[in-house]
């Protein structure tokens, strides 16, 4: 059993217990704004539209500078965030299912909205998010009763444990690279910031950024998520057929097309919508 305490990353509080033991909601609109921009506000601006991959601890001792102000994890405003843990409690309502979720660093409520018109496969989804089960939580995180709650946009049921040490590695490392952002000087930032990311990763443990043009992606995964730019995009999503009927004359494999999909779906770029093959970005 690993120690959780006395560390400041892992340390102890925020009600977390044994990891191991027994056992809404709509992505964020993108602002856009009609004057000129600095560079610095754009990364200020993505950074806060990066999937952050969080411990619960860290959640729950984010601080907020306003009301209506964003959640900060290491000085960075967050929007968005990925947990991994275990349901230990859950409510059901008409209009609204609630979660406890615990990861051994600490446990948050879970919140996701209810439609009445959701898909049999929607319903089918959210039968396995059941007590004792590990899940994958994406989502907005937001304030109730003057703590961080996260209003969830998918859960995915974790079915390998490997992805429970995967997480939590690409959350530190996040936490870390995030500290020697703080501590570089201005002039030299940006650049060595980007040496680290790329020296040390490669590309599997990176804090996720959802701009298709960074060159953090394949050109295949970079094709797909332009995809979801180009134009307005239903709450169905686009069916992966669609996808690869417009990738294909761009010199793309269909198996290309389909691994590239399920990398992204994998690394919560991606989420299914209405059925195994309809497809939403998180951003």
């Amino acid at each position: 059993m690993a120690d959780y305490g006395g560390g400041g990353f892992y340390g102890g509080g925020g009600g977390g217990g044994d990891f191991y033991g027994d056992s809404a909601s709509t992505p964020p609109v993108k602002s856009e704004s009609r004057t000129p921009v600095s560079s610095t506000q754009r990364a200020n601006n993505r950074d806060k539209q990066t999937l952050r991959p969080c411990t619960i601890k860290q959640i729950m001792d984010a601080e907020k500078s306003s009301v209506d102000s964003n959640y900060k994890i290491d000085g960075a405003e967050v929007a968005q965030v990925q947990i991994v843990g275990c349901i230990r409690e859950m409510t059901t309502k008409s209009t609204n299912i609630t979660w406890l979720v615990e990861d051994g660093t600490g446990i948050i409520e879970v919140k996701m909205w209810i439609d009445e018109e959701d898909s049999e496969f929607q319903a089918a989804k959210r039968s396995s998010w059941k007590e004792g089960a590990y899940v994958r939580v994406i989502g907005n995180l937001r304030s109730f009763k003057d703590a961080p709650n996260i209003v969830a946009f998918d859960i995915q049921v974790v079915d390998d444990f490997n992805q429970l040490t995967y997480h939590m590695l690409r959350a530190m490392y996040t936490h870390s690279l995030a500290l020697k952002k703080q501590q570089a000087p201005t002039n030299m930032m940006a650049g060595s910031v980007t040496t680290a990311a790329s020296a040390a990763t490669g590309a599997a443990l990176t804090s996720e950024s959802f701009d298709a043009g960074d060159g953090s992606f394949a050109p295949v995964q970079q094709a797909i998520l332009s995809l979801f730019k180009e134009g307005p995009v239903s709450d169905e999503g686009i069916d992966i057929r669609v996808i690869t009927s417009k990738l294909i004359p761009k010199g793309y494999s269909a198996k290309q097309i389909k691994d590239a999909v399920g990398f992204l779906t994998d690394e919560c770029h991606l989420y299914s919508t209405i059925d195994d093959d309809h497809f939403m970005t998180t951003t």
